[in-house]
C-alpha cells in the first residue's frame, strides 16, 4: 500500500489546482453570461412563438450552475494527468457517455451532481453503473464538493496507480 500524502502535500496540490483553474481562459466567465451575450447578438425569429423566459430555480437562482466537469478537467490538466477522454461513449447502443475515461487504466470517472439526484434518474444511474461493470470498466464516482476542494484529483491519482 502506498504512503498517504501528508495534509501539507494535499493542501499544496489543492492550491496549485485552484491557481491553474483561475489562470485558464474560461475563469470569470459563467455560462449565464455567455448565454446573455448570445441572446443580445441573436435576432428573435418572428415565426416562433414568444414564450416568457423560464425563471431559474433552486440553489443557483439568478446565476448559472458551475460546470464541475470543466473544473475537474482543468484540475487534471494542472496536475499533469493528460491521458483521459471527456464524454466517452462507452455504450453507444444505449447512448451512455462517461464524464471522464482513462483508457490506459480502463477507469471511468463520474462527477455526481444535481442531475443524478432528480426524481427517477437514480434508477437510470443504477442501470448505467451495472452496464459499466458488465462491460469490464472500473468506476470512480466523485461528488461536486470533492471537485471544488480538489480532493477528486487526489482520488483519481490513487485510482491510477
Amino acid at each position: 500500500m502506498a504512503d498517504r500524502p501528508t495534509l501539507e502535500q494535499v493542501q499544496t496540490r489543492s492550491e496549485r489546482n485552484r491557481a491553474a483553474w483561475r489562470d485558464t481562459p474560461h475563469s470569470g466567465r459563467t455560462l449565464g453570461a455567455v448565454a446573455a451575450r448570445k441572446a443580445e447578438v441573436a435576432k428573435p425569429d418572428k415565426a416562433r412563438s414568444q414564450r416568457p423566459p423560464v425563471k431559474p430555480s433552486g440553489r443557483f437562482r439568478g446565476r448559472s450552475s458551475p460546470d464541475y466537469e470543466a473544473m475537474l478537467a482543468g484540475q487534471l490538466t494542472a496536475a499533469g494527468i493528460l491521458t483521459w477522454v471527456r464524454q466517452y461513449p462507452f455504450a453507444p447502443d444505449r447512448k451512455y457517455r462517461a464524464d471522464f475515461f482513462f483508457p490506459d487504466h480502463n477507469l471511468i470517472v463520474e462527477v455526481e451532481g444535481q442531475a443524478h439526484s432528480i426524481k427517477g434518474r437514480w434508477k437510470d444511474g443504477i442501470l448505467r453503473d451495472q452496464v459499466i461493470f458488465g462491460l469490464g470498466f472500473r468506476l470512480l464516482k466523485v461528488g461536486t464538493w470533492q471537485v471544488r476542494s480538489g480532493a477528486a484529483v487526489t482520488l483519481i491519482e490513487r485510482a491510477l496507480r
